[in-house]
C-alpha cells in the first residue's frame, strides 16, 4: 500500500501550524506565557491573613488576566501558640458578629473543644476549595518563613491549589467548613483582585 506524500505533507503542515496557533494565540493569555504568581492565606477564628510569596503581610491579592496563581492555605493552629494568639487577637478586638473580647475567647475555646478547628478556603468562581488539614503540621513554627524550613515538603504542597486566574474583577474568600460560632462570618470581601 503505497502513501500519497502529496496529502501527507499538507495535512502535516497544517496539523503543526494549528497546534502552534493554539499554544501562541490562546484566549485567556492573549499569545502570552502564563506567570505563576504564589500567595500563602492563613485561616484562623475567625479570618483570613494574606501573605505574598515573600511572606509579607497583604490586603489584597492582585494578579493580572491570565496569570497561574498557586495558593498555599494554612490553619493558624497549625503554627506556634505566639502565631495564631496574634491572628485570634485581630478577631477578638474587632469583633465577630457581634462579640468581642472575653465573650469570643469563650467561643474559640469551645470551638477548638469540640473539634472544629480545621477551615477551608472557597473561591466559588474559580472552583477553589482547600482545606486546612492543621493535623499535618507540628505546631512549632513561629513564622511563615520557619514554617517551610521545618514542616514536611510533601505536606505543605498537599496544601496548595493552582488555578488560572481567567476572569477580571474582585473575588471573596470564603470559609466552608463549619469552624464553631463565627463560621458564618469568616469572609475576606474583595481578597483577591484580578485585573484584566
Amino acid at each position: 500500500m503505497a502513501i500519497n506524500t502529496k496529502l501527507v505533507i499538507p495535512i502535516a503542515t497544517v496539523i503543526v501550524i494549528i497546534g502552534i496557533s493554539l499554544l501562541l494565540f490562546n484566549p485567556i493569555t492573549n499569545g502570552v506565557q502564563q506567570e505563576e504568581k504564589v500567595f500563602i492565606v492563613v485561616g484562623y477564628y475567625w479570618g483570613f491573613a494574606l501573605y505574598d510569596e515573600e511572606f509579607n503581610r497583604i490586603d489584597q491579592i492582585v494578579v493580572n488576566q491570565g496569570d497561574k496563581v498557586k495558593i498555599y492555605f494554612f490553619n493558624a493552629r497549625s503554627f506556634s501558640e505566639e502565631f495564631y494568639s496574634q491572628l485570634e487577637e485581630e478577631s477578638i478586638t474587632m469583633g465577630v458578629g457581634g462579640l468581642s473580647g472575653d465573650d469570643l475567647r469563650e467561643k474559640i475555646i469551645e470551638a477548638v473543644s469540640t473539634g472544629q478547628v480545621d477551615h477551608g478556603l472557597q473561591i466559588t468562581e474559580f472552583r477553589v476549595f482547600i482545606p486546612t488539614n492543621y493535623r499535618n503540621f507540628s505546631g512549632e513554627a513561629k513564622s511563615l518563613s520557619e514554617f517551610f524550613e521545618i514542616e514536611d515538603e510533601e505536606a505543605i504542597e498537599q496544601q496548595a491549589i493552582t488555578f488560572v486566574a481567567d476572569k477580571p474583577g474582585t473575588y471573596d474568600f470564603v470559609c466552608y467548613i463549619v469552624c464553631g460560632y463565627g463560621h458564618a462570618y469568616m469572609i475576606y470581601e474583595d481578597a483577591l483582585r484580578v485585573v484584566g
